[in-house]
């Protein structure tokens, strides 16, 4: 098991990917995701990375609560936020997680690491997410 960065272009496909969730423009977020897709490998890692961002979508498209991290974040909070980034960060890099499990823990850093940008540059993220 290695600890894998996120590939350049796939790394600025999922700021585009989670702009546009954000935006509310799932059907643009869609095909960007499927760009995503293209630029990942099938191994474990990418399968994890990639799953998680249809989930990142599939929550933030449900009016339903039981989406654990979803409804943990708010970009406002920095502290939950500084908290969060931390904890993704180490359950990408453990010894204990699988290849799977890091590559999907990767996306919600990821996830994190783009919500603190925008809310840091527009401090107008907050209305796209689910209220907790």
């Amino acid at each position: 098991m290695v600890t894998r960065r996120v590939p350049k272009k796939v790394r600025t496909l999922t700021t585009r990917y989670i702009e546009l969730l954000n935006e509310r423009k799932m059907s643009e977020a869609d095909k960007v995701r499927e760009k995503i897709r293209e630029g990942l490998k099938s191994k474990l890692w990418d399968r994890g990375y990639y799953n998680a961002l249809e989930g990142i979508a599939t929550a933030l498209k449900s009016k339903d609560s039981h989406y654990l991290y979803i409804n943990r974040i708010n970009p406002k909070d920095k502290k939950r936020m500084n908290q969060l980034q931390k904890e993704f960060s180490m359950q990408s890099r453990s010894p204990l997680q699988g290849d799977f499990d890091k590559g999907y823990f990767t996306a919600w850093l990821e996830y994190i690491r783009i919500l603190k940008i925008q809310e840091e540059s527009t401090g107008t993220l907050t209305e796209y997410l689910p209220r907790s």
